[in-house]
């Protein structure tokens, strides 16, 4: 009979004792400090990984310089990596 007793009273404190998990303001407060020192290595990496792929799309493209935008030429331009890599694929089997 106890333990009965003792299981019916202890299950509902541990269900008050448990907290949700909220990003409030607390959290900002406590971590904001590490994400500011995170955001020069991340301007780093994004400029020194992800910007030069740029130069591998305009590899691929026939550029033409018809309007001032660099990228509204580069969204109009036509693509050649088909005719690309045709190429290199007759000139690997042919020698």
């Amino acid at each position: 009979m106890e333990m009965e007793q003792v299981a019916k009273t202890a299950l509902p404190a541990k269900i008050k004792a448990r907290k949700v998990k909220t990003l409030n303001q607390g959290y900002w407060q406590r971590y904001g400090v590490f994400y500011l020192m995170m955001a020069p290595a991340l301007i780093v990496l994004l400029i020194n990984n992800y910007v030069p792929m740029i130069g591998g799309l305009i590899a691929f493209k026939n550029m033409t310089y018809e309007s001032p935008s660099f990228f509204e030429n580069f969204k109009n331009s036509p693509w050649l990596a088909f005719k690309i890599l045709n190429i290199c694929s007759i000139r690997a089997t042919h020698g």
